[in-house]
């Protein structure tokens, strides 16, 4: 069996942040950018987020949209096929993700 293989690459500000505000700001771009070049040299199939970044990342300030009816089914988590090129993991253990 081909077991996956797990590169841990983060960037954090000096007081422990890896999302938000922070990193908006002007004297960091030649790191982010470092980071994401760096990231992309692992030619990854996938990333993984905890459920704050990925809310910050995909819903943005706009947290109206979790007030907001989702349709509930029954249907277990979501896996898309084996041929798609990428994959964005969230783990939401609290389920708040709609």
């Amino acid at each position: 069996m081909n077991r996956p293989e797990v590169i841990c690459h983060m960037v954090s500000t000096i007081e422990g942040k890896i999302a938000g505000q922070s990193f908006a700001e002007e004297g960091l771009r030649p790191y982010l950018e470092f980071y994401v070049q760096t990231k992309q040299k692992f030619e990854t199939q996938a990333t993984v987020y905890g459920a704050s970044t990925a809310k910050e990342i995909f819903v943005g300030k706009d947290m109206e949209a979790f007030a907001r009816p989702s349709q509930i089914t029954d249907d277990p988590d979501y896996i898309c096929g084996q041929h798609a090129p990428y994959f964005v993991v969230a783990i939401d253990p609290l389920g708040e993700i709609p």
